[in-house]
C-alpha cells in the first residue's frame, strides 16, 4: 500500500511543479508547453499534476504570482540602493527592474488576454486580490521612495505595467524578424526593451507629475 503523501510532501510538490513551469516558459512560448512536458520534467505522470492545478492557465498564473512577489522584492532592493531623485533616475530604476526579469515580462502579455479566459470566478478574484496586493506594495515603494510620487503611486505603477506589456511586444523578435531588420532602413525597429521601456516611463512620469517636479 502506498504511504500517504504529507502536508509538507504536498507543498514541496507543488513549489517543484511551479519551479519546473517556470523554466520551460523561460524557454519557449506558452503554447510551446504542455503539462505533459512539466510533469516529464519532474518524472511524474500527467494525472499527477492536476491533483494541484487543473488547467495549464491555472499553473502558469501561479508561475506568475511567484514572479510578480519575486519583482517586488527585487524592486525594494533597487529602490534601496538607488535612491530616485528625477523621472529619469526612477524610470532607470523601473526598467532595469523588469529587465532582469523576462519571464514576468512575457507572462504579463498573455494574462488578460490568455490565462484569465479560463479561471474559475473564485480563482480570478484571488488572483486580482493578489494583484491588488502587489499593485498597494508597488505604490508603497515608490511612494516612500520618492517625495513627489506621493498620493501617486498607484497610478504610477499602473501605467508603468501598461507601458510594460507595450514595450515588451514591441521589442520581442523571432529569428525571422531579426533576419527582415537586417534589410537597409529596417534597423530603426530593432529596439532594447529597458532602453525603451526607461525612455517612454520618463515621458509618461513628467506628465503625471505637475510642471517642473521631479526634473
Amino acid at each position: 500500500m502506498k504511504r500517504a503523501i504529507g502536508d509538507d510532501q504536498k507543498t514541496k510538490r507543488r513549489l517543484d511543479i511551479i519551479e519546473s513551469a517556470a523554466g520551460l516558459l523561460s524557454e519557449r512560448d506558452f503554447d510551446d508547453v504542455t503539462l505533459t512536458d512539466v510533469a516529464s520534467a519532474l518524472g511524474l505522470v500527467k494525472g499527477t499534476l492536476y491533483k494541484y492545478f487543473p488547467t495549464k492557465e491555472a499553473l502558469v498564473l501561479e508561475v506568475l504570482e511567484r514572479e510578480l512577489e519575486l519583482w517586488i522584492v527585487y524592486l525594494r532592493t533597487e529602490l534601496r540602493n538607488n535612491p530616485v531623485e528625477s523621472t529619469t533616475g526612477l524610470s532607470a530604476v523601473l526598467a532595469r527592474s523588469l529587465a532582469q526579469r523576462s519571464l514576468l515580462v512575457r507572462l504579463f502579455s498573455i494574462v488578460h488576454i490568455l490565462l484569465e479566459k479560463n479561471l474559475s470566478l473564485e480563482r480570478l478574484i484571488a488572483f486580482k486580490r493578489k494583484s491588488l496586493a502587489a499593485l498597494e506594495s508597488g505604490s508603497e515603494l515608490l511612494e516612500s521612495s520618492w517625495a513627489p510620487l506621493a498620493g501617486k503611486g498607484k497610478e504610477t505603477i499602473l501605467a508603468f505595467y501598461g507601458m510594460a506589456i507595450g514595450v515588451g511586444h514591441l521589442t520581442e523578435r523571432s529569428p525571422s524578424i531579426e533576419v527582415a531588420l537586417e534589410t537597409p532602413g529596417l534597423g530603426i525597429f530593432r529596439l532594447d526593451f529597458e532602453t525603451q521601456l526607461q525612455k517612454t516611463m520618463t515621458w509618461l512620469l513628467d506628465g503625471i507629475l505637475k510642471p517642473g517636479k521631479g526634473k
